[in-house]
Parts: structure tokens; sequence; C-alpha cells
């Protein structure tokens, strides 16, 4: 076992759903309307996420059994007694590949929606290391210290989404949503793949799963990925109903464009879409800690460091990734290609692992 890379804390249960809920709701806040519905030229996108649930279901279920094959240990704890020490090492030099250009365009989409929104005189650079330093501090403080965070903005950040959502249907109007499959079930089935990107973050309990009761963990998925999704779909469909399908295709922050039409109809005081972008900076910047957290993680298996160390070669490298995107349509589109990785690090890695540690059992038996 790797003590720079152990942590003696156990989570509760709370803590653990707030830590991969928390993960799990990012980006997709402001944006997954607006994404699905580009992809399937219809209001259809709700139909999509529900039917990618049961495909995360499966994901978590298969997270679950390998992690209850090694109970109180971590990914990186017990890969190396199925796959060798050299096989981990690739793993984690897999996981920073995929992780790490994720966690650079996240830190950009954080900083393109502060300086349009809050901050447009501040220097973009200035935002993007501020947040960038915060989430990694959070990162380096430590997983009792995150999750006691994760937990207080994930109960602050339900409170407002819900609030949210039901002054929405005071502007909600059902016909936005039909007719439902207009172009048929084939761009539904398409566009399943692309909900990758709002799954991002159910490979947290692999890196987490030492830290939690070992009879929780698939639990503690099932009731993170049914959270999410329920506030995803619940987001889209009044997003939809709300300002059309139309609409919702041309605009860059389609959920913050709906909060501030509850100004236009005087349903609130002036500025409302405050309230909707400080829970998103919330959670995107949960999400961006846990990135830095797994990442951090990965750089000290493959070169047998600390994770202060790896600080100083993950977040230079985070800005200059950052700062490769031209405009914000290739923000998304690399956001896009980024969300395929969740396939890589929620579905291959945990499957040929638990199917490697099976075989070389059964051998052993023999």
């Amino acid at each position: 076992m790797n003590s720079k890379l152990t942590i003696n804390s156990t989570l509760s249960f709370a803590q653990s759903v707030a830590v991969i809920a928390s993960t799990l709701l990012a980006l997709g806040l402001i944006t997954l309307p607006r994404g699905i519905t580009e992809e399937i030229q219809s209001a259809d996108g709700w139909i999509v996420f529900i039917l990618a649930v049961p495909l995360a279901l499966v994901f978590n279920f298969i997270i679950g059994k390998l992690s209850a094959a090694f109970p109180k240990q971590t990914l990186y704890e017990y890969s190396p007694s199925i796959i060798g020490k050299m096989g981990t090492r690739l793993l984690a030099l897999g996981y920073i590949i995929y992780f790490t250009p994720l966690l650079g365009l996240e830190i950009r989409a954080v900083g393109e929606l502060i300086h349009y929104f809050l901050l447009d005189e501040t220097p973009f650079f200035v935002i993007l290391v501020t947040f960038a330093f915060i989430s990694s501090h959070l990162a380096l403080s430590g997983l009792q210290v995150m999750s006691r965070v994760y937990l207080l903005f994930f109960v602050l950040t339900i409170c407002v989404l819900l609030m949210i959502i039901a002054l929405s249907f005071s502007i909600f109007d059902v016909t936005n949503l039909m007719p439902v499959l207009r172009e048929g079930p084939w761009p539904v089935v398409k566009a399943l793949p692309s909900t990758g990107l709002y799954f991002l973050g159910i490979e947290m309990l692999l890196f987490i799963s030492g830290n939690m009761e070992t009879k929780q963990i698939s639990l503690v998925g099932v009731l993170s990925i049914l959270i999410a999704a329920f506030l995803y779909i619940l987001i889209y469909i009044v997003v939809i109903g709300g300002i059309g399908m139309a609409e919702t295709e041309h605009l860059t922050w389609p959920t913050i464009s709906l909060v501030q039409s509850y100004e236009i109809e005087g349903l609130f005081f002036e500025r409302f879409e405050i309230f909707f972008i400080f829970i998103w900076l919330m959670q995107i910047f949960t999400f961006t800690a846990s990135l830095f957290y797994m990442i951090l993680h990965s750089v000290a298996q493959v070169f047998s460091s600390t994770k202060r160390k790896a600080i100083l070669f993950v977040f230079p490298l985070s800005l200059v990734i950052a700062y490769y995107p031209q405009n914000i349509n290739q923000l998304f589109e690399y956001l896009g290609l980024s969300g395929m990785g969740y396939y890589y690090g929620a579905f291959v890695v945990p499957i040929v692992l638990l199917l490697v540690h099976k075989i070389r059992r059964r051998v052993r038996r023999d």
C-alpha cells in the first residue's frame, strides 16, 4: 500500500453522496440543453437522458463490484495486485491523459462565464489562475475537508436549483416539447454517446472507495446518478419549455438565459441569474477540485512523487490547455470530445480490472 496516496478518513454516507453527486453536476447545468438539442435537432433531449441513466447505472455496478473485491482500498492500492506495478503506472497515465485536458477546458469554461457575466474588466488570466489555485488548494486539503465543503455546497445547490425550476414553470409552455420523437427514435439513440460529458465524475468512486463503507459504494453511486440525472432532466425540460428549442440552440448559456427571463416576466428582482451563477460556480468548483484530486493521485502514482510535487506539473499544464481553444464554440467542441473519455474511465478500466481479477483468482484456485 502506498502511504503517499492513502488518506486515513472514512466518509459518511451523506458525504460520499455529496462528493459523487457534486462531481457529476458540473458544466451540464448551463450547457446541457444547448448541447443535446443541437445534436438531435428536436426537443427530445429528456428522452436521451432517461435512456442514458441505465447505462450509467451499469457502469456504477461494475465499479461497485470491483471496489467490493478490495475493501478499504482505492484504485491505485489494489490495482498492483491485479495488473502489477508497471500496469498500474500505465493505468494512471491513461487517467492523466483523460482528465488533464478536461481540467484545462473546465477552467476555461469558468473563465469565460465569469468574465462575461461578473468580472468583465478583470484580466482573463487572473480569473483562470485564481480559480485553478483555489480548486487545487481544496484538492490538496484532503478528502475529509473536500467532503465537508461538497456537502455544504450540495445542499445549497439543491435548494437553489429547485427554487429556479419551480419559478420556471410560470413561463413554461408544454407545446415547446411537442411533438415527442418528431424526428423518430434514431436521433435519440444516436445522441446517447454524447451524454458521457454529463456523467463524468462517477470515476471518483474508484479514487475514494477506500474511504467508504464497502456495502455503501454501489448505493452511493446509484443515488448520485439518479439525483444528477433527475436535475439534468428537469433543467432540460424547463429550459426548452420556457424559451423554446429554436432559441436554445443558439444560446451559449441557455439556462442562464432562462433565469434572466424572470426579470422580463416580472417574477423576481433584478439580476436573479446571479443566484444561479453562484450555485453553478460552486458545482464547477467541486468538479474541478475532484479532477485535481484524481490527476494528482495519478501523477503521484506514475512518478512516485507526492501530490504537492505533482501540482507543480499539473497546475501550469492545465492553464496552458485552458488557453488552447480559439473561441467558445471550439471550447464546447473539445469538451464534447473529452466526454468520450467517460467510457474509458468509467467502463473500460473497471471492467478490464474486474475480469482480470476474476480470471487470476480462478487460476489460483485451480
